[in-house]
């Protein structure tokens, strides 16, 4: 999974959760989040499932990519 942060005109940026965990759900982030006391400004408004994350021939996140997706969908 991977996150990234993209230009919002209402907010200043969003989060975005990219995952191919097929259960995973905003609200767990949420739940997890509030139980340790994190921010509500680091939680992803946005959870995506995807079959594959992009990565890199290195076997590294491939972020480019993933924002790439990120904006096309909106």
């Amino acid at each position: 999974q991977a996150v990234v942060s993209i230009s919002c005109d209402r907010k200043g940026e969003k989060i975005i959760c990219m995952t191919d965990n097929p259960e995973a759900e905003r609200k767990h982030v949420i739940d997890y989040c509030q139980q340790h006391k994190i921010s509500e400004l680091s939680i992803p408004s946005q959870v995506i499932i995807v079959e594959e994350v992009p990565t890199l021939a290195t076997g590294k996140i491939n972020y480019v990519a993933i924002k790439e997706k990120v904006t096309q969908d909106e």
